[in-house]
């Protein structure tokens, strides 16, 4: 985690003439095999990419490759009704909406005021106008919205442990056990309000950029015991070069074995520390 960090980069597919835009950068890059046009280049160049041409129109979208997965593993397919939960500045939900072509059916939710309009602007700027926007708690999604989506991606607000850096204080000045625990509290009501938005046989995706147990395999562990027979834990079947299995027991808590089918990625010269759990819903459930 102390080594420079290579740089994660798309090219914005909804915008015409993508295809175009990697071959106008003047500096080495390769391509990510499992995201086409996904691409890295190494950390020296990141001022040229951020100075690029390509860059400052908009045709590019700076994002680390671990950030990329939880939209891959959600799979959505263009005539889903797709719920991001936690949405802004809106890296994933941009993902989606060029997965799934203009006009695709997604809600992006974003509570604080500030990052919701950040959200609203790097959208509209980059193809995306359509999804549609709203400033609301994501907890409170599923009053609204009860077993109405097909897919729901609830990339949580976290410790953000994965983003931590030896050579910069100010990346773990904020954090404490006791940030851990407030945020596992968020990110357990979250999810319900995930699961409880989905319909039956709807797949809910959950992700973190934490190490922290209690953010990750302690939610949902929270989430199996709380649905019970409604849900299960799905396998991630993409090949990832730093992936390996989640924990099973964390301190003195024991989790049941389908959370081993979640994913850990462990951080290296390009990817950040990521956790991914994909689920799915088998029968109806009650909101509350």
């Amino acid at each position: 985690m102390e080594r420079p960090r290579a740089v994660g980069f798309r090219v914005i597919g909804l915008l015409e003439g993508a295809e175009q835009v990697a071959n106008t950068l003047d500096f080495p890059f390769w391509s990510l095999p499992w995201l086409k046009g996904a691409f890295v280049c190494g950390a020296e160049d990141r001022f040229k990419l951020l100075e690029s041409e390509a860059f400052t129109a908009g045709r590019i979208w700076v994002q680390n490759p671990s950030s990329m997965i939880p939209p891959l593993v959600l799979e959505p397919e263009p005539e889903d009704k797709v719920l991001d939960l936690a949405a802004s500045p809106g890296s994933k939900t941009l993902q989606l909406a060029e997965m799934m072509g203009p006009g695709a059916d997604i809600a992006a939710v974003e509570l604080v005021r500030s990052r919701f309009y950040r959200l609203k602007r790097n959208l509209a700027s980059h193809g995306a106008a359509f999804v549609r926007t709203y400033n609301r708690d994501g907890i409170k999604v599923q009053r609204f919205r009860p077993g109405h989506f097909d897919r729901v991606l609830i990339d949580a607000p976290c410790s953000t442990e994965g983003q931590m850096r030896p050579d910069s204080p100010s990346s773990y000045s904020h954090w404490s056990l006791k940030k851990v625990r407030t945020m596992a509290g968020k990110q357990r009501l979250l999810l319900e309000s995930a699961i409880n938005s989905v319909r039956a046989g709807g797949v809910v995706v959950y992700s973190t950029c934490s190490f922290a147990p209690e953010e990750n395999e302690a939610v949902v562990q929270h989430a199996l015991d709380t649905f019970g027979e409604a849900i299960t834990i799905e396998p991630i079947s993409l090949d990832l070069p730093t992936r390996t299995t989640a924990l099973l027991e964390w301190e003195d808590q024991q989790f049941d074995a389908r959370v081993s089918r979640a994913v850990r990625l462990l951080p290296d010269e390009a990817f950040e520390a990521f956790f991914v759990c994909r689920f799915r819903k088998l029968e109806h459930t009650h909101p509350f």
